[in-house]
């Protein structure tokens, strides 16, 4: 629409130049008082010939002119007139058989230079006194050829009793664009495609405040805007815009609009959405010619995520932030949250309670972007497969931008416990990750009343392996005892555990566990069925019913198909046996370690809600 009426108001002009002076009896006036009027009018005649001039009829061969940003020929213009009405600018006719417009190549290449909407209004498009009258009653342009950057559209206009049509084509893009002028200073304009509207403008035209109401189908519009090779969305959108717009005649670099979205915001397939494939989006906002200001509202089909955020875009220099803010409902143990947002998730995780807080800000300008993402997690609980977790409290931070990989940094993670069978208490630790490998500093738990320290674990993301050593301090061997059946005792361990992970294998190698002095008690229940058939076993079980141990160390291995074998060795006595003779035991202890966390996962006292969840989502 730019486009043609650029044209023709240049054409309009040196028309009316020439039908003035049309009278005079020295045509080689003609020319430069032509160029001269039209410069005034910021538009530059390359080149006009003469063809014929009479009292009713005029044509003009050879035209070149160049509007920035536009360079416009056609090899003939004719105008019919009547002599009368001349002297008051009037035109009955204009016809172009062929006009040529071309949006001139800028300077340095396009993907260098920003698209900078006020340059194209740091001039006055019209002459004051073309609204509401123009100088012509009809305006013909049989062949119009609108060559863009990347694209060439073909076809026509035609203006006749205050009505302009115009149709545009390429191989795969049909554009009819309609306006009526009114008498009463309006002008309705549509845009249409392939019989569909893509816009409608109504215009209020009064001199010099011109203003008016627009509505659009944006899906429309933007494939319209794909398929002219002008701008291409990485969202697919859609649904309807509608506003108000203004500008001074005098003063275009001010012209504002007020407007208003709702519709959908469907995903890129490439992310990690997990079957979260769109939102619904309004959004509403103002426009200038320096810039867009919007505020945002977001939600998902569920409606359990609420996005909201602020966008600012500068169209001088295309520069921008976006902030976001994403907010979930609280956890509640009857809302099965995860698998409910996100179809596809493929992780058997969810929340039962606590909060999570996402925050996002987001800058970029013509060669790169940058975004800083906010998690805050609040008294998070719920599980993973039938592991539990309960008081989780965090604060990550997460950087990237596209000259740098994607940075997460926690300084402190706390976990209130992890119930996996065995219980791990108080666990805190300091999270980094990036594309390359994840680091846990600084961890330390309660685990068997003792404590479990490591100062750095680094994982290998490319690898899917690690290796570390864990540290065993004080552990109370009560509560290690207690995950067998009818033994019971007392004392300290330390210990060490070499850890090696490779592609989610876990395995440990000669770990070691050390009492500490004076040593304990171990109380064993005897099964007496079993002792009475082995002499010997019922003599160490008799000796382990009340054994005061003086040292205790074990040797332990872990495999990853699961099972531990652990040679353990200890020395004491037991002061009922051959007045407290001392006795050294050497015992051999295998056991499957994954089905013993089952056994225990299974009395885990969990509610009937929770226990439903866990079934739905644990994938063994």
């Amino acid at each position: 629409m730019k486009c043609w009426r650029l044209g023709f108001i240049a054409l309009a002009a040196f028309a009316i130049a020439t039908s003035a002076i049309a009278l005079l009896t020295v045509p080689q006036w003609l020319l430069p008082l032509t160029r001269s009027v039209l410069h005034h009018y910021a538009v530059d005649l390359q080149t006009i010939d003469i063809g014929q001039i009479n009292r009713h009829h005029a044509t003009f061969t050879n035209i070149s002119i160049d509007y920035p940003p536009f360079s416009i020929q056609a090899p003939t213009i004719e105008f019919d007139y009547q002599i009368s009405e001349l002297l008051d600018s009037k035109i009955d006719r204009i016809h172009i058989p062929r006009l040529h417009v071309t949006l001139m190549q800028p300077a340095t290449p396009s993907n260098e230079t920003p698209f900078n909407i006020s340059a194209l209004f740091a001039k006055n498009w019209l002459p004051q006194s073309w609204l509401p009258r123009l100088p012509f009653s009809a305006l013909q342009i049989d062949d119009l050829q609108l060559q863009l950057l990347k694209q060439t559209l073909h076809g026509a206009l035609d203006f006749a009793d205050q009505q302009v049509s115009i149709t545009l084509t390429d191989d795969n893009t049909q554009l009819q664009c309609a306006a009526l002028l009114q008498s009463d200073n309006q002008i309705q304009l549509e845009l249409n495609r392939q019989q569909q509207s893509l816009l409608s403008v109504q215009s209020q035209l009064t001199p010099p405040l011109l203003k008016g109401e627009f509505s659009g189908d944006v899906a429309s519009l933007l494939q319209l805007a794909d398929d002219l090779q002008l701008f291409k969305s990485p969202f697919d959108v859609s649904g309807n815009i509608k506003g108000q717009w203004q500008f001074d005649q005098h003063d275009w670099q001010h012209a504002t609009a007020d407007w208003q979205f709702n519709g959908n915001l469907t995903l890129p397939s490439d992310w990690p959405t997990y079957g979260l494939t769109s939102l619904a989006l309004q959004a509403q906002g103002k426009m200038n010619t320096q810039q867009i200001n919007a505020d945002l509202q977001a939600q998902d089909p569920t409606k359990l995520l609420n996005v909201s955020g602020q966008l600012q875009h500068q169209l001088t220099d295309t520069t921008g932030t976006l902030k976001l803010q994403f907010t979930l409902p609280a956890f509640q143990e009857s809302l099965v949250f995860l698998p409910k947002l996100l179809p596809t998730f493929p992780y058997p995780i969810d929340f039962s309670g606590g909060e999570l807080n996402i925050n996002s800000d987001i800058d970029w300008n013509r060669n790169e972007f940058h975004a800083t993402h906010h998690v805050a997690a609040h008294h998070l609980q719920g599980f993973y497969q039938r592991m539990l977790f309960n008081e989780v409290n965090t604060d990550i931070n997460i950087t990237q931008s596209n000259s740098t990989p994607l940075q997460l940094n926690a300084n402190q993670v706390t976990i209130g416990n992890i119930d996996s069978g065995v219980l791990i208490n108080n666990l805190s630790f300091a999270l980094q990750a990036n594309p390359q490998q994840i680091i846990i500093n600084n961890l330390h738990a309660d685990l068997f009343g003792g404590k479990l320290r490591h100062p750095q674990i680094i994982y290998d993301i490319a690898t899917n392996s690690s290796a570390f050593e864990l540290q065993l301090e004080n552990l109370q061997l009560g509560e290690l005892l207690k995950l067998q059946q009818r033994i019971t005792g007392n004392g300290m361990i330390d210990g060490r555990l070499p850890i090696r992970i490779r592609n989610n294998d876990i395995s440990i190698s000669k770990g070691t566990l050390q009492s500490r002095a004076p040593g304990g008690l171990i109380q064993l229940q005897s099964d007496q069925a079993t002792s009475s058939a082995h002499p010997d076993l019922q003599l160490a079980m008799g000796l382990l019913e009340n054994f005061q141990f003086t040292d205790l160390n074990a040797q332990l291995d872990y495999f990853s198909v699961g099972d531990l074998k652990m040679q353990t060795h200890f020395s004491g006595r037991n002061l009922q046996w051959q007045q407290g003779r001392t006795v050294n035991f050497n015992l051999a202890l295998n056991q499957n370690i994954p089905a013993l966390l089952q056994s225990l996962q299974l009395s885990q006292n969990l509610s009937e809600k929770l226990e439903q969840r866990i079934k739905a989502l644990y994938k063994p």
